[in-house]
């Protein structure tokens, strides 16, 4: 429970110790019983330092509203090492499944949380089994004979304390840097049992507490995409916002990114700090066309800016802003937009590495959107200056289609929108 909300401290029922909440700042929404504690997925955790006393037997309970599933497993509760290889660890995988590893022993749902709506998760230990529970029902069971074996670490409550790789990375060398994992959701009546709660028990305290709307109490985040048209072409800064949690996490003053409007289309381009300030062609249904930039490489692996997820290295600026053009400096590239719509991009790189390799197109989706929801499978055409023209259909949405033409080099997206988006390959500087 929240011991004050103007405060960064949180309090045990049982103990009434005082715990302080990590992380940047402190958000506290409506909750199941009172206020519920937002966690960033990132920062926000608790530790609790003196653990509860556990023999032979223990239950878990919370209730939980996630954002998203997680890069990895992330807990709800855990005193453990190795994840859940000493310990217990009660949690959700990258997919959405609660489990329960103790000691290595691992128990898990058979049911998919949703996203943006409370769920009241449970887990028991004791009668020589692992039981766990969704909203009061039993959805995964099995054996565990030994003892509890705790070790003698502290208690964290929404966070990992050891550092995890995101799960399906493309590349098995150490470019997929491991980080702290945690919730990202609300968290809410976060209770250690020392005895074995019964189905009936459960059952009871689930439609106790059950709130009439299970709908989350963190607003669904929407790209900022400012589409519709302007009065005029031009460009402008201004701070964007997307979520109120994943803003949280960013320290800018109110002209932060910037956005180029057109007097004549309803689309934008958006250079955005949650994309690393790379150029977001914006369609008039707010579906985003980006790319993860020219590759190089170096004795350090590929370098791309969507590897700055901090924004440490990338910025952007506008040099020329007139009805004529406009003309935006992003990282080493220039970008000059005209009144129709067209852009050309001018890239610099550093002569003592390769040359760059090839400019990877991405498509973005809003929370709750899937690829398909975006593009058809039917996803791209291409085309060359000798007037050559091939589409290229997925067969299915993990099939990469072959270009035969010779010399592509010119794109265009097929995205569901009335307003497509064509990506030039990149120039040479």
């Amino acid at each position: 429970r929240a011991a004050g909300e103007s405060d960064r401290f949180t309090a045990d029922d049982a103990s009434e110790e005082e715990s302080e909440v990590e992380g940047l700042s402190v958000i506290y929404k409506k909750g199941i019983s009172g206020s519920a504690l937002v966690f960033d997925g990132y920062y926000t955790g608790i530790t609790q330092y003196k653990n509860p006393e556990l023999d032979s037997e223990m239950s878990l309970a919370a209730w939980l509203a996630l954002d998203v599933y997680p890069y990895n497993d992330a807990p709800i509760i855990h005193q453990s090492q190795g994840i859940g290889k000493e310990g217990y660890y009660f949690g959700i995988d990258a997919y959405g499944y609660p489990f329960l590893r103790l000691n290595a022993v691992e128990v898990k749902s058979r049911e998919k949380l949703s996203l943006y709506k409370w769920h009241h998760l449970a887990a028991t230990v004791g009668n020589g089994k692992i039981t766990i529970y969704q909203n009061g029902k039993i959805t995964a069971s099995g054996p565990y004979e030994s003892k509890l074996k705790l070790p003698e670490v502290t208690t964290h409550i929404g966070i990992n304390s050891e550092k995890l790789r995101c799960t399906d990375y493309v590349r098995d060398f150490p470019q997929n840097l491991p980080f702290i994992i945690g919730i990202q959701g609300v968290l809410d009546e976060v209770n250690i049992y020392d005895t074995v709660l019964s189905a009936d028990d459960i059952s009871k305290i689930y439609k106790a507490m059950v709130p009439d709307d299970l709908k989350s109490p963190v607003a669904i985040g929407v790209l900022p995409g400012e589409i519709g048209k302007s009065e005029k072409f031009g460009a402008y800064y201004k701070t964007l916002p997307f979520q109120e949690t994943w803003d949280n996490m960013w320290r800018f003053s109110d002209y932060a990114d910037v956005v180029v409007k057109f007097d004549h289309l309803p689309t934008s381009v958006i250079y955005w700090h949650g994309s690393n300030y790379a150029a977001n062609w914006i369609t008039d249904a707010n579906q985003w066309m980006s790319d993860q930039s020219s590759e190089i490489w170096g004795p350090h692996g590929c370098s791309e800016h969507m590897a700055d997820k901090q924004v440490r290295n990338s910025y952007v600026r506008i040099i020329e802003n007139s009805p004529a053009r406009v003309v935006v400096h992003w990282s080493d590239e220039y970008h000059t937009i005209y009144p129709d719509g067209t852009g050309i991009r001018k890239v610099f790189w550093n002569k003592g590495y390769d040359t760059p390799g090839f400019q990877d197109i991405q498509f973005f989706t809003n929370p709750g959107e899937t690829a398909l929801d975006v593009v058809d499978l039917q996803a791209m055409t291409v085309a060359n200056i000798a007037g050559d023209v091939e589409k290229l259909q997925w067969a299915k949405p993990n099939n990469v289609p072959k270009i035969t033409i010779k010399d592509a080099t010119i794109e265009l997206l097929n995205s569901k929108s009335d307003y497509k988006k064509a990506s030039p390959k990149r120039g040479e500087s």
